[in-house]
């Protein structure tokens, strides 16, 4: 019987003949290669590619770091502690039941430090240029645990701006926010806070960031067109991932003349 045969092209490199009859558990098996993930060859692979990855990695980086350093407006914060009493004159016999109103007081006070009875005198004192609902969202005011103290945060694109605002609010603040709720004392419990460098953003943070991002995404690229790429490079994967005898190679016409014209170069080389 006349045994027929089929070609596989493998990256244009040569091609391989098999049987015919094979052709069936050649694709299935190459099904099954292209489900099979070897985290060696993932590794292997990434190191033949890691110039790419860092490379990628670091044009990432870089990009983050101009982002982060001349593309995002810096933001600065000034804060002030100011603490809380239920009494306007405390002593020393301070029993628990006063604690605990003060504690609720001052968490009244905390959601009142925003409130326009605060905030637009506040506007009005400094001559801002800001509406109230712009300055409500520069200003942030939290009790802190087991305290009777607030922390008043106020961040805006200015050091000296922000200083000025979380004074005022520490000098205006008190006395409203007393007769507001008729009852207890609130008075600075620090000194304002304002550092000269910016909170915010943190360019450091976001160029390693963009930096790993980079090197991830181009791993991830790379490993994916792999697992996508179902031909071979040479006749041993054929016999490695498909178990499938290779009767013969044949050269690829590039290969052909490559191998030819460096013959004759080599010729040429022993003549002279």
């Amino acid at each position: 019987m006349q045994k027929s045969f089929e070609y596989i092209v493998v990256r244009q490199h040569f091609f391989a003949i098999m049987h015919s009859n094979e052709k069936g558990d050649v694709k299935r098996k190459l099904e099954e290669k292209n489900l099979e993930i070897n985290l060696l060859d993932i590794y292997q692979l990434l190191k033949t590619k890691i110039a790419w990855i860092l490379a990628v990695a670091l044009v990432a980086g870089v990009c983050g770091f101009v982002f982060s350093s001349f593309m995002i407006t810096p933001k600065y914060e000034a804060s002030v502690d100011m603490i809380v009493n239920s009494k306007t004159v405390q002593n020393d016999s301070a029993t628990g039941d006063q604690f605990t109103a003060a504690s609720k007081m001052a968490a009244n006070f905390t959601r009142l430090i925003r409130n326009d009875i605060v905030l637009k005198p506040v506007i009005e004192s400094l001559g801002l240029d800001i509406s109230y609902n712009e300055l409500k969202r520069m200003v942030s005011a939290e009790l802190v645990s087991g305290t009777t103290i607030m922390n008043i945060k106020v961040t805006c694109d200015d050091s000296e701006t922000a200083r000025k605002i979380v004074e005022k609010i520490s000098e205006i603040a008190p006395p409203i926010l007393v007769e507001m709720m008729e009852v207890g004392s609130c008075k600075n419990a620090s000194g304002v806070n304002a550092p000269q460098s910016p909170v915010s953003p943190n360019v450091k943070q976001i160029t390693f960031i963009a930096f790993v991002l980079g090197a991830v995404a181009c791993a991830g690229i790379i490993i994916v067109a792999d697992l996508m790429d179902n031909t071979f490079r040479t006749e041993q994967d054929i016999r490695n991932e498909i178990d499938v005898p290779v009767l013969g190679v044949l050269p690829s016409v590039e290969s052909c003349i490559a191998g030819a014209a460096a013959a004759a170069a080599e010729r040429k080389g022993k003549k002279v």
